[in-house]
């Protein structure tokens, strides 16, 4: 047991240093902590006892780690925020950001512009003019809740920066009109900065039209979406429920049996949903340009749970909604295998392309899965290569722990 414990040891560190040029995602960085655990744990075990229950717990966590290597599919993490949440979400995404002084000229301190370089737009303050240079120097706002601190840029060229959209000036306001007037001209004023390429601040507007949406009063009878209880068994973690009262705390009993608060429920408003789903497609793009892939993931998640909770007997009666739906789920799909992808999880990522092909999407659309899949499938390969070695000490481990054969 010694012999073959110190040999997993020796391999695993090969293993380790052979790869170590690999890009670990998030997910990998965790992992290689708990391996770094275990080695140390088994470590200090080389006096213990045979029996000591120890050797148990190491183990256990030699087949979670296993499975780890072998199955990379986390999608309990890729539940969006709903009902409540969804308000306060759009709150945490303003950015702090003072608005300016109708009197100032552009370039005055303290006042709010946007940067535009050709890859991305910011909203920022200036700090400094420097009129010989023809320079300003800008401190970018972080999003609130972001623990980061903000970013300084000194010497911007005064040809980088414009004013703000009138419409900036007092951020995104969820409005007391119509629901769909209120979110119309939340996504049109979103994806006039998305054209800027500020995602940060289309996002903001994306997100009170979403906000809209969950303000929205849940009547008994009414189609929802909630959270289911076990995200790893079912897929997406969404489920599709009907109301079927309402108490006076606001708690709603469910057709399936469960209960859960009005606040944290998802109205599935039939008549809006391309305008709905059309805002969580639209900020998940944003994300992406962001890097934010599992908060991308989470919109997506969003789009292909209304999609699929589209009353069939609405979309027989008007083409129109069944076409934005086709469209809407096989581009989720693709959008969401990209976010699934950049953050290691290739197996996840397949079954999105897979789903999306099924689809029957145009032409372009398919060639832009097929190359994905290429994608994908060299990922994958690549995590084999990397998993494997590590995964076959671990089983070697697991049996000597055991007190099974030993294996040289």
């Amino acid at each position: 047991g010694k012999v073959l414990e110190l040999n997993f040891k020796h391999s695993l560190l090969k293993e380790l240093g052979r790869h170590s040029a690999f890009q670990a995602s998030a997910g990998d960085d965790a992992l290689a902590l708990d391996l770094s655990r275990l080695l140390q744990d088994l470590a200090e075990l080389e006096a213990a006892e045979p029996d000591d229950p120890k050797w148990a717990d190491a183990c256990e966590r030699c087949q979670e780690l296993l499975q780890a290597l072998n199955a990379d599919v986390e999608t309990s993490e890729e539940v969006p925020a709903l009902g409540k949440a969804a308000e306060e979400e759009a709150v945490t995404e303003r950015a702090e950001i003072s608005p300016a002084k109708a009197s100032d000229i552009v370039l005055s301190c303290g006042r709010c512009v946007r940067i535009v370089r050709p890859d991305r737009a910011r909203r920022a303050m200036i700090t400094f003019v420097d009129e010989d240079a023809q320079t300003v120097d800008v401190l970018y706002p972080k999003p609130k809740g972001c623990e980061k601190q903000e970013d300084e840029e000194e010497g911007v060229a005064v040809k980088l920066v414009q004013a703000l959209q009138d419409f900036e000036q007092s951020g995104p306001i969820l409005s007391e009109d119509s629901l769909y007037k209120a979110a119309s001209a939340a996504k049109e004023q979103g994806n006039q900065l998305f054209k800027l390429k500020d995602f940060e601040a289309a996002a903001e507007f994306y997100s009170a039209g979403i906000a809209g949406f969950a303000q929205r009063p849940i009547a008994q009878g009414e189609q929802v979406l909630m959270k289911n209880q076990d995200t790893e068994k079912v897929k997406g973690g969404l489920t599709r429920s009907t109301v079927l009262s309402m108490d006076a705390e606001g708690s709603c009993e469910m057709m399936n049996g469960q209960e859960a608060p009005a606040s944290e429920l998802l109205p599935v408003c039939q008549e809006l949903l391309p305008l709905h789903t059309s805002l969580y497609m639209n900020r998940a793009r944003c994300r992406q340009n962001l890097g934010q892939h599992k908060e991308a993931a989470q919109d997506l998640t969003a789009v292909l749970g209304l999609w699929e909770a589209a009353d069939k007997r609405l979309l027989q009666a008007d083409p129109e909604m069944k076409e934005a739906q086709e469209k809407g789920l096989y581009t989720a799909e693709y959008l969401r295998a990209r976010s699934r992808l950049a953050r290691g999880l290739s197996k996840a990522a397949a079954q999105d392309v897979k789903e999306a092909l099924v689809r029957s999407p145009p032409a372009a659309t398919v060639k832009q899965l097929k190359q994905l899949k290429v994608e994908v499938t060299a990922a994958q390969e690549k995590q084999r290569q990397v998993n494997g070695p590590l995964a076959k000490e671990l089983a070697k481990l697991v049996i000597s722990l055991r007190g099974g054969p030993q294996i040289s």
